[in-house]
């Protein structure tokens, strides 16, 4: 655990914190990760990524991020189908490699009955959940689920949107094309037409006419002669 704790005072150009490093040293990785991430320290947690070893171990720790945080901020922390496409913004992370904790003087083989009953990967609460999660439609219902939490817990759409746009358009996750079209729909009702209260799980049960209804709702003639739609 020595390893990751100067991983991270390297990322994040910290300095040592007794309580940080007990944390790590107490706990499991994914544990630990866990709780960096509702502290939204994302160099921190982009340091610990490659340590992190299933997809299921990571998204148990994203969904611990505040939901306030813009996605495109950890978007290279993301699990996708294929690396994001050029036209979103890079990011260059500082990783380290995930056998660099094997020179680690506590992991070595001779201490494993300790650290394997304590704080390794394999024996945490948190991973045997994690567990559930494996092929591409399980990672595509946790970018909807996510989607969802993100825009109840904070009412910020736009992230909900980019969070989903990032997966799907830009990661090739597939099966996201009805979340795409309700955020989409709601990020223009809220940001575009202005209207007040309405939720992802309201409009989800409006009906196309109900739904076309808010849209037009800002829409005058002026608006309608400028765009041509009268001759």
């Amino acid at each position: 655990m020595k390893v990751y704790f100067q991983a991270i005072l390297r990322c994040e150009k910290s300095t040592y914190e007794k309580d940080e490093y007990d944390r790590l040293r107490s706990n499991s990785i994914v544990h630990s990760s866990m709780e960096i991430a509702k502290e939204g320290r994302i160099e921190a947690l982009t340091c610990l990524w490659p340590n992190i070893k299933t997809v299921a171990m990571q998204l148990a720790v994203l969904e611990n991020l505040p939901e306030t945080i813009n996605p495109l901020d950890y978007q290279h922390l993301l699990p996708t189908e294929h690396p994001f496409q050029e036209w979103f913004e890079k990011k260059s992370p500082i990783k380290i490699k995930p056998s660099v904790h094997e020179h680690d003087w506590c992991r070595k083989e001779i201490f494993r009955s300790i650290w394997s009953s304590n704080w390794s990967e394999e024996t945490t609460p948190e991973t045997e959940t994690a567990s559930c999660v494996s092929g591409a439609a399980d990672i595509s219902q946790w970018y909807e689920k996510r989607a969802r939490q993100i825009e109840e817990r904070s009412g910020l759409a736009s992230h909900s949107l980019t969070l989903v746009t990032l997966a799907s358009l830009g990661g090739g996750v597939r099966g996201l094309d009805n979340a795409m079209f309700h955020l989409l729909t709601l990020d223009t009702l809220l940001y575009d037409v202005n209207v007040e209260g309405v939720t992802l799980a309201q409009l989800e049960n409006m009906t196309p006419l109900d739904t076309c209804a808010l849209l037009m709702q800002m829409v005058t003639i002026i608006y309608l002669l400028n765009d041509g739609f009268f001759i």
